[in-house]
């Protein structure tokens, strides 16, 4: 028996319908392509100035002082909100992220204690801006900053990081390592390469420096 004519004219509206729609899903890949994880950055760059200022507006990471002469440390964490802060210590009285040694602040001789005791505040559960104590100073004075640190029982890179200072034109942004001469035996974590940034300190930071 035939179908009723209003059903058979619905029935090919439906038939067209599935055609259409087996098309549209032949055209689909079975299997969606898997977005890639966005990677993490390897760097980044850092700037400080006792006239915090002069400092860009878009630095991504910005160091200032606490103590001393130039206290910069406030205003660069109110003047940059959304970079990453690193506070300065130039003397070992001070407790900070990181301590300057170098002549006129602290010397060699008191940083390992200076991170012995930053690593316990950690553990007591002060907060700080650093994945670990940082030393800065110079590749010429970096070798026997890390000889005395290793000599006190320090581990380099799982107790505290490296802060370099070498201004080399040749090499330009880099992290210090052997090829930089000096007896140096690692690689630093930060190097601060130059002095000329547009009138800022600049240094570029590996990832995991920070918090």
């Amino acid at each position: 028996m035939s179908k009723p004519l209003d059903l058979r004219i619905e029935y090919g509206k439906w038939r067209n319908w599935r055609k259409k729609l087996d098309v549209v899903l032949k055209q689909i890949p079975k299997k969606l392509p898997v977005p890639k994880p966005k990677p993490h950055p390897t760097k980044l760059h850092m700037y400080d100035n006792v006239n915090p200022g002069r400092i860009p507006k878009w630095a991504e990471a910005v160091a200032g002082y606490i103590g001393g002469k130039w206290p910069t440390y406030p205003k660069v964490v109110a003047g940059w909100p959304h970079a990453k802060h690193l506070s300065i210590a130039v003397s070992s009285i001070y407790d900070a992220d990181c301590l300057d040694v170098e002549p006129g602040d602290a010397p060699i001789n008191l940083a390992p204690e200076w991170v012995k005791r930053q690593l316990r505040l950690r553990r007591e559960g002060k907060v700080y801006n650093s994945t670990k104590p940082v030393l800065y100073t110079s590749a010429s004075w970096g070798p026997k900053l890390i000889a005395a640190c290793t000599a006190a029982g320090l581990r380099y890179g799982i107790d505290y990081f490296w802060w370099s200072a070498h201004y080399d034109p040749k090499k330009g942004e880099h992290f210090c390592n052997p090829s930089c001469g000096f007896g140096i035996k690692v690689r630093a974590h930060a190097t601060q390469f130059t002095d000329n940034a547009e009138g800022n300190d600049e240094s570029v930071v590996s990832h995991g420096f920070f918090l």
